[in-house]
């Protein structure tokens, strides 16, 4: 392969390349995304279609490399996904392949940091499974990829933006964070931290082991379409969008979990800045640290309103890396937690990874994770078959009853806080 430029890695590259160091082939930072393909399935097609989308994008003919101390992504004229293809007898032998496909390791000095396992169930049913490394993309980057592999598919070209690719963007993000962008969005986040707890205590299954292993499950639960909207009309009478409502609930619950009536939760924000970098494949996302105080009881309805206003002063400073907050905090060294934020919340469209391919029905497969970076994460899926929650958690602390006994004491809170929205948080039932 021919190189045909280089460029220093973004702050979150960075992080990737330094823990990858820490623990190398650690699945917690594989990326993958599964769907299942019913119909007549033309081989040489999805071949082509996976060639353009690489060709398409620089991220995924990206490997990275050190130089006197110094790491470096290092763009290739070409590279190729491979495409390999296994059968399944059923759906139990499916779930094994491809978690076993998604476990096995990457190695960050070759390009692509991708790959594809094709599983055949029958002559017109099968499973394709892409799994990347995090440090070449993101959750965006995954519709971004299915997007572009659907239209090479059906003979289309790969629309890949107006403008830079992901290196181009590691470059500006290093200009802009050197200069006084970066002092101004810590200003803000050292206000915003001041004091701020560093660890927030649920009450687990286990003690914590001196360092953590990263082994995690995934529990998924139904949530009843009715009560999430009643939960966003509230939301709305108070000013809160649907995801500032359903944040207000899962903080309730941790606040009534552990007693702290400060609570700082992490949240991803998908920090692409302008329509140029909307259809680019890369490492995009950054981590934002959202802390809600519960001082004086508040009501459902205060609550709401104080959820709102840290969000949105939150987002207006998304700009600053996480890694670059957590130099500037300087939290206490300990390998048995994450730094600043041991739990995250998200709200995500799952319905957007199916994608029209020609003569194919096409629908997601969902990938329950055997790793997790973080003691908890909820994730509220907005999915064809209405909501689903979904929770990630780990297996060092929590036993999978506490997080079905969590979802359910959250679905209980939730419809509480619909029917009495000015009653103090700390009288709404969880059971």
């Amino acid at each position: 392969m021919t190189e045909v430029r280089s460029a220093r890695l973004s702050f979150g590259q960075e992080r990737f390349w330094f823990l990858e160091r820490l623990a190398p082939g650690n699945a917690v930072y594989h990326l993958p995304v599964a769907l299942r393909l019913r119909g007549r399935l033309d081989l040489d097609a999805l071949r082509r279609a996976l060639g353009a989308v690489v060709a398409a994008h620089e991220s995924l003919r990206t490997r990275f490399v050190e130089v006197a101390g110094t790491a470096y992504q290092v763009v290739e004229d070409t590279a190729t996904i491979p495409l390999r293809m296994v059968g399944a007898g059923s759906e139990g032998e499916l779930t094994d392949l491809l978690h076993e496909e998604v476990r096995a390791p990457f190695e960050l000095g070759g390009a692509p940091l991708a790959r594809a396992l094709l599983v055949r169930l029958a002559q017109d049913h099968h499973v394709l499974l892409v799994t990347m490394h995090h440090i070449v993309s993101d959750a965006v980057s995954l519709r971004v990829f299915l997007d572009g592999l659907a239209a090479a598919y059906g003979g289309a070209a790969v629309v890949t933006g107006t403008g830079p690719q992901y290196a181009d963007f590691a470059q500006w993000q290093r200009e802009r964070l050197s200069g006084p962008a970066a002092e101004q969005h810590l200003a803000f986040w050292r206000e915003h931290l001041a004091a701020a707890p560093e660890v927030l205590e649920l009450p687990a299954d286990r003690v914590r082991p001196a360092v953590q292993s990263y082994r995690g499950a995934t529990h998924r639960f139904d949530l009843d379409p009715g009560l999430v909207r009643d939960v966003e009309e509230v939301g709305a009478r108070h000013g809160a969008t649907p995801y500032m409502a359903l944040l207000a609930g899962f903080v309730t619950l941790l606040h009534r979990y552990t007693g702290q009536v400060d609570i700082v939760v992490g949240t991803p924000a998908a920090n692409r800045a302008g329509t140029e970098l909307a259809g680019v494949i890369g490492f995009f996302v950054n981590t934002l640290v959202l802390r809600t105080r519960l001082d004086g009881d508040p009501s459902f309805a205060e609550l709401l309103r104080r959820v709102r206003r840290t969000a949105l002063a939150c987002y207006e400073h998304a700009e600053l890396p996480f890694e670059k907050l957590v130099d500037e905090l300087s939290p206490a060294r300990d390998l048995s937690r994450s730094p600043v934020v041991q739990v995250l919340f998200a709200v995500h469209d799952a319905a957007s990874l199916t994608v029209p391919m020609p003569g194919l029905l096409t629908e997601p497969v969902p990938l329950d994770s055997a790793a997790t970076q973080f003691d908890l994460v909820l994730t509220i899926e907005r999915t064809g078959g209405g909501p689903a929650g979904v929770v990630e958690y780990s297996t060092d602390l929590f036993d999978a009853g506490t997080i079905e006994r969590m979802a359910a004491h959250l679905t209980t809170l939730l419809a509480g806080a619909v029917a009495e929205p000015d009653r103090p948080v700390s009288q709404l039932p969880i059971a």
